[in-house]
């Protein structure tokens, strides 16, 4: 099951220590930015996520590559894509990779997080357009986004992700077609309303 481009962007970010843009963040251009909680990331567990499953998808048992959470078409098992991914890393990755300060409080703003990436899609083999996206709610958090029209794997395919900071550190969510070319799929998009982050034994946090 091939990863591809999906994610590619912010994994580079993660593992190079990407620095942040100088670009205008947060929203469609000429729109304000929202106010986005500058909380300090203090836990080195992550909390658990979880998501409601849409009717034609399943989630992998085990996901390859740096995923804690992946979900594919039901029918995944012939070689297509994941269609949703979900990433953490914890303040201790963050100090490891040059995105936080080797001691202090380790605090990201998600709207340079995201420009970064944003500027390491454009200059990837394969990318034909990014667009930043308008701030969203998941999981009663802000959500800093860019969409990216590109070749993932051998088709044209257009996907978006997500980029949360929450005390356990920064979370990424990919959202693809699952291998298939075209949009992202409306019901993964809609899926995306009913995340929720839960403190290990099942207190929402």
């Amino acid at each position: 099951m091939h990863i591809a481009l999906v994610g590619l962007a912010m994994l580079a970010c993660i593992i190079g220590g990407c620095a942040p843009s100088s670009a205008p963040s947060g929203g469609q251009p000429g729109e304000p930015t929202p106010s986005v909680s500058a909380q300090e990331a203090t836990s080195e567990t992550a909390d658990d996520f979880t998501i409601d499953v849409p009717s034609g998808w399943v989630r992998v048992g085990t996901p390859s590559g740096p995923f804690s959470l992946a979900l594919a078409r039901d029918d995944h098992d012939t070689g297509a894509g994941y269609g949703l991914t979900v990433r953490r890393s914890s303040p201790e990755e963050l100090r490891r990779t040059r995105w936080a300060p080797a001691s202090g409080p380790v605090v990201i703003d998600v709207h340079e997080f995201r420009d970064a990436a944003a500027r390491d899609a454009r200059e990837t083999e394969g990318v034909s357009e990014v667009t930043v996206l308008t701030d969203r709610e998941i999981g009663d958090a802000v959500a800093s986004g860019m969409s990216v029209v590109g070749i993932d794997g051998d088709v044209l395919a257009t996907w978006q992700e997500w980029f949360v900071w929450r005390h356990d550190g920064l979370w990424e969510i990919v959202v693809s077609p699952g291998g298939q070319a075209g949009e992202v799929p409306v019901e993964l998009s809609d899926a995306l309303d009913t995340v929720r982050w839960t403190t290990p034994g099942g207190a929402q946090s």
